[in-house]
């Protein structure tokens, strides 16, 4: 099969590796796109697991690196270190987006340099655009995910799509 003159393997394998390549970070979105691809069938059960340690992996570092969670967790009496199960979460309160404007710079982790992180910001649908800092991780696990759940859909990269975007 051809997708604008060009064998769509080839298109597709190209594609791929350019979108990689362009961050700097292609071998890290194939390694998280596998890890994703081989939980897609995976029991329940095992998910589960998977959810419980990756959750408690980020809330340890949370409360060992981030000032306004060291701070809530301790005045709720939680501890990600000594966490058993997901239904322990229930006193750790949300974080609203009051909180996320006022302690944006508790937010971030004592292992990032603020002037390493980008800035990014909510669309402000709800008549309140919020400010916040992200990593360059969460751009190879952006890219990892959309192409985990673009490849669930039947598209791959090479195929033609349509993108609406509401933001300006």
């Amino acid at each position: 099969m051809f997708e604008n003159g060009i064998p769509i393997w080839i298109s597709r394998a190209v594609g791929y590796s350019l979108v990689g390549r362009k961050g700097g970070f292609a071998k890290e979105v194939d390694a998280i796109f596998d890890s994703r691809k081989a939980t897609e069938y995976a029991s329940s059960q095992a998910v589960q697991d998977l959810q419980l340690a990756r959750v408690k992996s980020l809330l340890q570092h949370a409360q060992e690196y981030c000032p306004y969670y060291t701070r809530v967790f301790r005045e709720v009496g939680f501890n990600a270190f000594r966490m058993r199960n997901i239904d322990e979460l229930r006193v750790v309160p949300r974080l609203s987006k009051h909180a996320l404007i006022n302690h944006r710079d508790e937010l971030i982790s004592r292992k990032h340099r603020i002037e390493d992180l980008n800035l990014n910001s909510t669309g402000g649908s709800t008549g309140l655009t919020v400010n916040y800092y992200q990593d360059r991780n969460w751009l190879t696990h952006q890219v990892a995910g959309e192409r985990f759940y673009n490849s669930i859909a039947g598209w791959e990269a090479g195929c033609r799509a349509a993108y609406l975007w509401g933001a300006p």
